[in-house]
């Protein structure tokens, strides 16, 4: 292609948007470079003699992304990141922290004060897509899943995994080097709306001190246990403890350890916030029989597919809702959290805007027991596989949730199989 020619494609591609005029002169002080990409040829222009304003909506609009070497600047940066939980004087090539790197830090020092430091992290990174914005700037949306190991754990223990879908922003400099500028973890939990509750709503809040009155990894019983003559019809008895453990690691573990809906169980509805359903997934799993019926209120019925059109029920899907039913069934009063054993679930409320208002917002289920004693817990939405609670509340707190109030319950073992 000749000058001539390269000139007007260039007249024509950005005279006309922007309105611009360019003289003789201008255009010969601009150096055209044909890149490729995509199947395409993009024109790149470096100014001699043109704004500064035009040059960054000209390479914002035409600059075709690298994923790959977006990919691979997020993974070093990740690997330094996963460097920080083991390691405080981790060097950073950034002048500023990213929100993600000070989460990070907050949490692993309030875990080493709690007596769960991490012993390793090793994260996998999927790209989902990659944008230019108009300041120039790149956008990745990025899953980030970290393997996590604990000091003192056994060889039997399962690792934990901890998910999130992250928003990235990079920079890249004129030889095409990207680096990440930013990193926030998007929030992917539903809120529940306050008063979202049945009306048979009445949750006994549990201890969340620890203390040496409250026995690690064993639960005692406190002193509202639901008299059996109100249990529900099919759910008198406690369901398998190592049915739930393996339901829930399963699919809280990879492949399966994300919040995509090829990483839930097709057999089951996938919502927007899926941590009830995905206990109630763990409960039948245990062995708990479906409650049929057909209003989705009822804290009667439980069920992911209620007869007629209703869909799944309430007590299937809500946090709150499955509390109540719950509470109704083999499972009872949980005094303390930190005597919670595998099989048994907590309840929390810390929301809207990190403040807890009575009203149920999330369910884990607990899936192991540290040889420290603290309770381990899996969920979805966001994933979480086998994580220390101590992790959990750290993060929580760290993400500005400064009012939580638990409700735990235990499984019944004393009720017959």
């Amino acid at each position: 292609m000749c000058y001539r020619q390269r000139r007007r494609q260039f007249d024509h591609y950005y005279h006309l948007p922007w309105g611009l005029k360019m003289s003789k002169t201008t255009m010969a002080r601009l150096k055209i470079v044909v890149v490729r990409g995509l199947g395409a040829a993009t024109l790149v222009t470096t100014a001699l003699a043109v704004t500064p304003q035009f040059l960054t909506s000209a390479v914002a609009a035409n600059s075709v992304v690298d994923d790959d070497a977006v990919l691979a600047a997020v993974e070093e940066y990740q690997s330094s990141l996963d460097a920080l939980w083991t390691d405080p004087d981790t060097a950073t090539t950034a002048s500023l922290l990213t929100s993600a790197q000070s989460v990070v830090m907050e949490v692993r020092d309030g875990m080493n004060e709690d007596g769960t430091p991490v012993a390793s992290a090793a994260s996998e990174v999927t790209l989902l897509q990659a944008t230019v914005q108009d300041d120039g700037t790149v956008l990745a949306e990025v899953s980030i899943s970290t393997t996590f190991t604990y000091e003192g754990m056994g060889d039997s223990e399962a690792p934990g995994v901890w998910s999130d879908r992250h928003s990235i922003q990079l920079t890249v400099d004129d030889a095409g080097n990207y680096s990440v500028a930013e990193d926030v973890v998007e929030s992917t939990e539903v809120v529940a709306g306050t008063g979202d509750v049945p009306d048979d709503y009445a949750p006994e809040r549990s201890s969340d001190t620890r203390s040496s009155s409250a026995s690690m990894g064993g639960g005692s019983a406190g002193s509202t246990a639901v008299p059996v003559a109100f249990v529900p019809a099919y759910n008198t008895s406690p369901p398998d403890v190592g049915a739930m453990v393996n339901y829930a690691l399963t699919w809280t573990s990879s492949p399966n350890d994300g919040d995509d809906e090829d990483d839930f169980n097709s057999e089951y509805p996938v919502l927007n916030n899926n941590c009830a359903n995905f206990a109630s997934q763990v409960l039948r799993a245990g062995g708990w029989e479906y409650d049929q019926g057909i209003n989705p209120w009822s804290t009667s019925f439980w069920a992911p597919n209620l007869w007629g059109p209703a869909g799944a029920s309430r007590t299937w899907v809500n946090s709150a809702y499955q509390y109540t039913y719950v509470v109704n069934g083999s499972y009872f009063y949980l005094d303390n959290i930190w005597n919670a054993s595998a099989g048994d679930l907590l309840y929390v409320d810390w929301d809207p805007d990190g403040v807890a208002d009575g009203t149920i917002d999330h369910v884990m289920v607990v899936t192991s027991v540290s040889l420290t004693g603290v309770p381990r817990v899996s969920q979805k939405t966001p994933n979480r596989s086998n994580i220390p609670l101590t992790q959990s509340i750290r993060n929580a707190e760290a993400q500005g949730k400064t009012s939580i109030v638990w409700y735990g319950l235990q499984r019944d073992e004393m009720l017959p199989r």
